[in-house]
């Protein structure tokens, strides 16, 4: 006969699955510290009614209860600091497990015992009950507490360190300590950056510089009609080429509307911006293609500036086409 086993709870399994689509709860209260690995990481849980929006924003609580969050926080101010203070000490426990597991590395000791304690704390206030043959927690009472982020929060870190999601957990590449983790969803596991327009886009930047840095040696093999060319890294070679050509280009629609006007002995007004600006390329007061830089919109956002970047757009490119001649539509000729 078989020894009876040292846990006899240990024959039932309960499998917790976090049901919501898109990243993990967890993950995106990880991500509320922007900058997390930099010298100036920025904090964006300011305060508990910040962890409401957060909560009505990850859609833990509807705009309604939101309100009724923040009315009791209000009410109770000390709680809902002490509340605040807790959520911000699991989210860190969080954070530092999951960039272990991302890392491959130990997980600390104290950081798990603070998600286990959280998550143990929020079963001893939940109900299970047999809902389309899945055990789903409830609160008994129907009526949530300040303490419901949170709680959502450690039963979400815990779904996340049972699933097989957890060996896509990343953390993002970007050598100034970005921080952001998040679950890669590829289906060859290749991600390594944030968002594409930001940290990846940067890294394709700087691999674009190193390799076209004058000076940089071309690994290809020469073709047999460019030996006696100049090298790739000779930009300033290349730019006098292109200016030739512009150049030229400029004559010969200057010409061509020089001609119309002696054959017509009249100048439209499309021909008249040909002429006006090809004269005006030749005096040299504006090289061709190039346009009062004007307004290029806000620049990247740096460690101490997360969110304007990671939320918006750049600002549009309007102005930067406001002084160039091109922009203007020209005139219909009869």
């Amino acid at each position: 006969m078989a020894p009876p086993p040292a846990n006899r709870w240990a024959r039932f399994a309960l499998a917790l699955e976090e049901a919501a689509p898109g990243q993990p709860l967890c993950v995106s209260l990880c991500n509320t510290r922007h900058w997390r690995n930099s010298a100036a990481p920025r904090e964006v849980l300011t305060g508990y009614d910040k962890v409401v929006d957060w909560a009505v924003a990850t859609a833990i609580c509807t705009p309604a209860e939101g309100e009724q969050l923040a009315g009791e926080a209000t009410a109770h101010p000390h709680v809902a600091a002490a509340e605040w203070r807790r959520t911000l000490a699991l989210r860190e426990a969080i954070a530092a497990v999951l960039a272990a597991h991302a890392r491959h590395r130990a997980v600390p000791a104290d950081a798990q015992a603070e998600v286990d304690t959280a998550f143990r704390e929020a079963m001893a206030h939940l109900a299970l009950r047999v809902a389309n043959r899945r055990l789903v927690p409830s609160v008994p009472d129907g009526r949530e507490g300040l303490e419901a982020p949170r709680w959502q929060a450690a039963l979400s870190a815990v779904a996340l360190l049972v699933s097989p999601a957890l060996a896509r957990v990343r953390e993002c590449a970007d050598d100034r300590g970005c921080g952001w983790l998040f679950v890669d969803t590829t289906r060859n596991g290749s991600r390594r950056f944030c968002f594409g327009n930001e940290c990846a886009n940067r890294a394709r930047q700087a691999r674009y510089r190193a390799r076209h840095r004058r000076g940089a040696p071309d690994h290809r093999p020469p073709r047999p009609d460019a030996v006696d060319e100049p090298p790739c890294g000779d930009r300033e070679h290349r730019g006098q080429q292109r200016e030739q050509r512009h150049q030229q280009a400029d004559q010969r629609r200057r010409g061509v509307a020089r001609q119309r006007v002696e054959r017509h002995g009249d100048t439209p007004a499309g021909e008249q911006h040909v002429v006006a600006r090809a004269e005006e390329n030749q005096r040299g007061q504006r090289p061709r293609g190039q346009a009062p830089r004007g307004d290029r919109g806000a620049h990247r956002a740096v460690p101490g500036d997360r969110e304007p970047s990671r939320f918006t757009m750049p600002a549009a490119r309007d102005g930067a086409r406001a002084g160039c001649p091109c922009a203007r539509p020209a005139a219909r000729v009869a």
